[in-house]
């Protein structure tokens, strides 16, 4: 998957997203439904997280998208594909 990060100056990161991990409503063991993801943070194998020495909270939040961002760029099910966290619906028993 390419990464989607895009810098100041207006051009595409050429690196590949290499990890992802999924933030929302988790299981006991820490798996989350698809249906609850809320956000998803990606691994780039060019930066990271993009984040390099910048020290805010900002900084560390430009590799993490909102599933419906990363459902228009057409990215959603590769970003899913590279959680480790992810289990399909139908897999998971929410308490």
């Amino acid at each position: 998957m390419k990464c989607p990060f895009v810098y100041a100056d207006g051009h595409q990161c050429t690196g590949e997203v290499y990890r992802a991990g999924a933030y929302g409503r988790s299981d006991r063991f820490g798996a989350v439904d698809e249906r609850g993801i809320r956000k998803i943070r990606l691994w780039c194998s060019e930066k990271n997280d993009h984040a390099g020495s910048v020290p805010s909270f900002e900084g560390k939040l430009r590799m993490e998208f909102y599933p419906d961002e990363l459902h228009r760029r057409g990215l959603l099910a590769e970003a899913i594909a590279l959680c480790e966290n992810v289990c399909p619906e139908s897999a998971v028993a929410l308490p």
